[in-house]
């Protein structure tokens, strides 16, 4: 560099030359491209499908029908636990309680008892 009265001299060589004239031509490329393809506006977003994302009227449709479901299963398996309570109620089947350690809340220690049931 070499400085003046009138200002600053800089000198640049063959390769920064170089590095700006391609750094030109690829911004050109770019802003011709972007220009060319025109990007469409995005559309609307829509629930398709399964996606009920905005669709309030779609997902309490599917909570209901979730809803229902399972009130048919909790119907099927109401007649399973009333068997099972009754069992329980006839004295026919003995549930009894240990701890993780292998004690009976009473006390004392229990062998893992294996399940039986009286017919």
């Amino acid at each position: 560099m070499k400085r003046s009265t009138h200002g600053v001299r800089v000198r640049v060589d063959g390769y920064t030359k170089l590095c700006l004239t391609a750094i030109t031509a690829l911004l050109t490329i770019l802003i011709v491209g972007l220009w060319a393809e025109r990007v469409p506006g995005t559309p609307a977003a829509q629930g398709k499908g399964k996606d009920l994302m905005g669709d309030a009227g779609g997902q309490r449709a599917a909570m209901i029908k979730e809803l229902q479901n399972i009130s048919q299963g909790l119907q099927k398996s109401n007649g399973t636990l009333e068997e099972m309570l009754a069992v329980l109620k006839s004295g026919r089947l003995k549930v009894q309680a240990i701890s993780a350690e292998g004690k009976v809340p009473g006390g004392g220690h229990a062998e893992t008892p294996k399940p039986t049931l009286k017919r």
